[in-house]
């Protein structure tokens, strides 16, 4: 049975044969990415050994003696093809608008030939991503690249860390807090945010002295929206969804006036 608590992660199916592997940068059209790139590389040179000795699989040990050779385009590089990785960035990756990257392979009785990792140089916006957003989209791809699938499960066991392996690592290519946080806590962040907007807005009232009869049209106010927050958290919809956000601006407008009156 299907447990998230406990996700699991298995390998693509082709494995290395050889170390170290030789990774081309080709920072044609993507050249502000080159050091995310690097970090991204440098940062599974440093994690390979502990990612590899805590799976039971011998099949992960073969990951423990893989090392890189790196090479840049106009830097170390006299030519573009021969690598056993290859990681280029364009506008956008198969004409698919919503995907960061792709990593494609080809194989032979089991084993790597050749890895092409693409890269989107831009998001659903339309705007560049920033470096640590791209490094966390090549550290996924070039997981792909060693061999790694796709893992079960958006977030680690408590304390709940985002997967890097999971398949949408970049939600829309924008983080956002429903993304890293997931949205039973995305919902009771709106809520609590939601009571407070209400308590301060309500205590504003009478320091100030607005007259007791606005300050409990406030409070009856204030009491719709604590009912709406907590039928968003324990009783979830897109209608009582999108009820909170609209009385929440509601609510927002009326006691502005109420409070400059």
């Amino acid at each position: 049975m299907y447990d998230e608590t406990r996700p699991t992660i298995t390998l693509e199916g082709p494995v290395w044969d050889h170390t170290p592997l030789t990774v081309f940068v080709n920072t044609t059209n993507g050249e502000q990415y080159l050091n995310a790139s690097l970090a991204a590389i440098q940062a599974w040179r440093i994690a390979i050994g502990e990612f590899a000795k805590d799976r039971s699989s011998p099949e992960f040990t073969l990951l423990t003696k893989i090392d890189f050779v790196i090479y840049i385009s106009n830097i170390n590089a006299s030519h573009n093809n021969g690598y056993d990785i290859t990681i280029s960035f364009m506008k956008t990756v198969q004409n698919e608008t919503n995907w960061a990257g792709l990593t494609n392979y080809t194989s032979d009785g089991g084993t790597f030939k050749t890895v092409k990792i693409y890269l989107a140089n831009g998001s659903l916006a339309n705007r560049p991503f920033d470096s640590g957003t791209m490094q966390s989209i090549v550290t996924h791809e070039l997981g792909h690249a060693l061999g790694l699938n796709h893992t079960t499960s958006k977030f680690s066991p408590p304390p709940r860390n985002r997967e890097l392996m999971y398949q949408k690592t970049v939600e829309g290519a924008i983080p956002t807090f429903p993304s890293t946080y997931g949205l039973p806590v995305t919902r009771a962040a709106i809520a609590v945010s939601s009571v407070v907007a209400a308590l301060c807005i309500s205590a504003a009232g009478v320091l100030i002295g607005v007259e007791w009869g606005f300050v409990r049209l406030l409070a009856v106010l204030s009491a719709g929206l604590l009912l709406l927050a907590i039928a968003s958290t324990f009783r979830p919809s897109e209608r009582v969804n999108f009820g909170l956000f609209k009385y929440a601006s509601v609510y927002m407008l009326s006691a502005m006036i109420l409070l400059s009156i």
